[in-house]
């Protein structure tokens, strides 16, 4: 069985049965009736790896479920299935943030398993671009702030004040180890540097 869940919202409790007696052998189906409990589960239960959603559901539709969704996932893949053939219904999913329509009755259940399976590929992929982006902006952020600090530090007087890594071997100042977030402090005399040289040297032989 596949480790992805997927969650399975209908109004239907006899359909979503029938889905969870065919696919619990591929994936781990969770089942929602209506969108109020598919909400809450979502929330409480989740991530899923894919959520299968009737279009047409008494209280909350289809078309709100998703877009309250997407007020704060943007990742997670969304199939509408619908029994009406219509191509309004499916341009109005699509633009609330589905992925993929599909007509039911579902008389071939391998048109889900191909429409599954090509969420999965795509949702991983979104997912990795998306932790991609934020290792990115984490690492510019701290690019930034060594930047700031290497102004702030080259605008200091060479004459009162002197940086050392008290973490280093060596005894020159590294100040690009200021990326590496190395503990540096400041001392106000060349004899203090000295004497704590001294006793840094003692400390690794």
């Amino acid at each position: 069985m596949n480790e992805e869940k997927i969650l399975f919202v209908d109004d239907d409790i006899n359909i979503l049965d029938g889905f969870k007696r065919t696919l619990r052998r591929k994936f781990q189906v969770e089942t929602a009736v209506g969108s109020i409990q598919a909400l809450r589960k979502f929330n409480e239960s989740g991530p899923f790896a894919v959520v299968v959603a009737d279009l047409k559901m008494p209280k909350m539709d289809g078309i709100e479920f998703i877009t309250k969704i997407r007020k704060n996932d943007l990742v997670t893949p969304i199939i509408v299935i619908s029994g009406n053939d219509l191509i309004e219904d499916a341009l109005e999913a699509i633009r609330a943030g589905a992925w993929d329509y599909i007509n039911k009755p579902i008389t071939d259940i391998n048109v889900l398993n191909f429409s599954i399976t090509k969420s999965l590929e795509k949702g991983k992929l979104l997912a990795q671009n998306k932790e991609y982006r934020d290792n990115l902006e984490k690492i510019n952020e701290e690019l930034k702030k060594n930047i700031r600090i290497i102004d702030q530090s080259s605008r200091w007087s060479s004459d009162k004040f002197l940086l050392v890594c008290p973490n280093t071997k060596y005894e020159d100042t590294l100040l690009d180890s200021l990326y590496l977030q190395m503990p540096f402090r400041v001392y106000e005399s060349a004899s203090r540097l000295f004497h704590l040289r001294q006793d840094m040297l003692r400390q690794l032989l």
